[in-house]
């Protein structure tokens, strides 16, 4: 997960193995972020931000409210999110999973899309997802997961499930699907969510997903 985030950054694939700070200042910045992955926190952002950030302890620098507060001197910022990272690394095994209806048609894609609130639709990227699961019952699907693969070594998960076949477990065998598929490829699968969003951080560790990092990012106005 650290050389599959250093390749996405452009940094050397050594940049994010050993533990400490790394700092990173982009060609032409648009946000000041932070990912930290166990023990490595990556600064990233306008030079005067990452410089300023440089007293800052690591655990405040996951915060939001940090990151604004580094962009205020550069015009304010909006924030993008912050978020979980989680990783697995085991076959998911789940009961009545082989025996489920699974489809990739765009078609049905289009109609769970339609079926679901667009901040969920937006959180979960499900457009982007490559391949994409969506389970279909009484030809009407309810639920859909896929990936897509970062740097030839992440599979990152996105799951959707219509609101009126949530909390029976539909989303869960969509997203073992997913999940195991990854597994199949030889990825790494990687669950990013809001940090506020509980279900979904459950979702995972059922899945058998661990959390071990976190992204946090904020948009700067003048960019």
């Amino acid at each position: 997960m650290r050389l599959a985030w250093a390749r996405l950054l452009g940094l050397p694939d050594e940049a994010l193995l050993a533990p400490g700070r790394v700092e990173h200042v982009p060609a032409a910045p648009s946000t000041i972020s932070t990912v930290r992955l166990g023990g490595t926190l990556l600064v990233t952002g306008p030079a005067v931000a990452v410089e300023a950030a440089r007293p800052v302890p690591d655990d405040e620098l996951t915060r939001l409210d940090v990151l604004h507060r580094l962009a205020e001197p550069l015009g304010g910022s909006d924030p993008l999110g912050a978020a979980v990272l989680a990783y697995a690394d085991e076959h998911v095994d789940l009961p009545g999973l082989q025996d489920v209806d699974l489809g990739a048609e765009a078609a049905l894609v289009a109609r769970l899309r339609e079926a679901c609130p667009p901040a969920d639709v937006e959180e979960s990227a499900l457009l982007e997802l490559h391949p994409c699961f969506v389970l279909v019952e009484d030809h009407v699907p309810v639920a859909g997961s896929g990936y897509v693969e970062w740097a030839g070594l992440l599979a990152h998960v996105g799951v959707l499930t219509a609101p009126a076949a949530r909390g029976c477990g539909r989303g869960l065998l969509a997203a073992a699907a997913a999940t195991n598929d990854a597994l199949a490829s030889g990825l790494v699968p990687q669950w990013r969510c809001r940090a506020d969003n509980a279900p979904s951080r459950r979702l995972a560790q059922r899945l058998g997903y661990v959390e071990l990092g976190t992204q946090t990012t904020v948009v700067m106005r003048d960019a």
